[in-house]
C-alpha cells in the first residue's frame, strides 16, 4: 500500500525510470519524390538491420517475448514517430532508443546507411539521412549528443506543468489498447496506467522480478482512487502495408482525452514517461502517443 499522498509509489516509479536510459535522435531526411511514411521507413530500416546484424534485429527491432498474467508481450527497444516538419527537410522522424538497445547502437545507426541504399517505394528510390538532431529531455532539438534517463524526462515534465489543478491526458494519434483481443474504445486512466507500468518494467528489464506484479497492483489501486472525468474521443483507424503479410492491415484505435481534475498524485512519473514510451499496440508506428498538460 502507498501513503495517502502517493509519495512512496512516486519514489518507486522514479527509481525504475532512473534505470531506463534514452538516446533520442531526430533524423532529417531527403526521400526525393517518395512520400515516406514512418511505417515505410521503419520497414526498410528493419529489413536492413536484419541483414546487417540479426542479433540486434532480434533484440531491438523484434523485441523480447515476455509472458505474464496479461498474456505474451513483445516490446521493441526503440520508437519511431513523425517529427514536426522542418522547412529544409522532408520528412523528419524521431528515432528513440531505450535501455538495452544502446548496447547495439553502432549497428542500429549503420543500418540506416544500408536502408538508404535499399530505397523506398515500388521503384526502390534511394534516400538519404541529411542531418541528425538530438532531443533533450524536454523534446527540444540540439546539435550535440544527448543521453538521459526517463526519470530526468519525468521530472522535467513535472516542472513544466507544476501548479495546482487538474491534468489532461491527450491522444492525438490513435491509441490501440486491447482487452481479450478486442479494442478498448473508452480507455480509462486505470487502463492507461497499467499498460504504462508493464511497459516501463519491460524497458527496465524488471518484468520478471517478484515485485513486478505488486507494482502493477499498487498502480491499479492508486488509479482507482483518482477523480476522473469520462473519456471524450472517437474511433481512429489506421491502415498500413505489412511486408511480412504482403497486404494492407487495418489497425483500429481511438483518439481523445481524459481529464484528472485533482491531478495524479503518485502516478505523475508514469504519465510523464508515457510521453516518450507511448503505449498500446502498434506503438512502433507512432500510435498511442500521449501528451499531458494542465487541464
Amino acid at each position: 500500500m502507498t501513503s495517502g499522498d502517493g509519495r512512496e509509489l512516486e519514489e518507486r516509479l522514479l527509481r525504475i525510470l532512473d534505470d531506463i536510459v534514452v538516446v533520442p535522435r531526430r533524423l532529417l531526411l531527403d526521400t526525393a519524390a517518395v512520400r515516406a511514411t514512418t511505417s515505410l521507413l521503419r520497414g526498410v530500416w528493419g529489413r536492413a538491420l536484419r541483414g546487417f546484424d540479426c542479433r540486434a534485429y532480434a533484440r531491438v527491432f523484434d523485441g523480447q517475448r515476455v509472458r505474464s498474467s496479461a498474456g505474451t508481450t513483445r516490446l521493441p527497444l526503440y520508437l519511431m514517430r513523425p517529427a514536426p516538419p522542418d522547412p529544409a527537410f522532408a520528412p523528419a522522424v524521431d528515432w528513440i532508443l531505450f535501455g538495452a538497445a544502446i548496447e547495439h547502437e553502432d549497428a542500429l545507426v549503420r543500418a540506416w546507411d544500408t536502408a538508404a541504399g535499399l530505397g523506398l517505394g515500388p521503384d526502390r528510390a534511394a534516400f538519404s539521412v541529411c542531418a541528425v538532431r538530438w532531443l533533450d529531455c524536454d523534446g527540444q532539438p540540439l546539435v550535440r549528443s544527448q543521453r538521459w534517463s526517463l526519470r530526468t524526462a519525468a521530472e522535467t515534465k513535472r516542472r513544466r506543468i507544476a501548479g495546482r489543478g487538474g491534468l489532461r491526458i491527450q491522444f492525438q494519434t490513435p491509441l490501440r489498447l486491447l482487452r481479450r483481443g478486442r479494442l478498448i474504445e473508452r480507455p480509462t486512466v486505470k487502463d492507461i496506467c497499467v499498460v504504462l507500468t508493464r511497459r516501463i518494467l519491460l524497458l527496465a528489464e524488471s518484468a520478471q522480478t517478484p515485485l513486478a506484479s505488486d507494482l502493477v497492483q499498487e498502480v491499479l489501486v492508486a488509479a482507482e482512487q483518482l477523480p476522473v472525468a469520462s473519456w471524450r474521443g472517437e474511433r481512429r483507424d489506421f491502415v498500413r502495408w505489412s511486408g511480412s503479410q504482403h497486404c494492407e492491415v487495418e489497425m483500429r484505435g481511438v483518439a481523445g482525452t481524459v481529464e484528472l481534475p485533482a491531478g495524479a498524485p503518485g502516478l505523475w512519473p508514469l504519465l510523464a514517461a508515457g510521453c516518450w514510451t507511448h503505449l498500446g499496440k502498434g506503438t512502433v508506428f507512432g500510435l498511442g502517443r500521449m501528451q499531458i498538460s494542465r487541464a
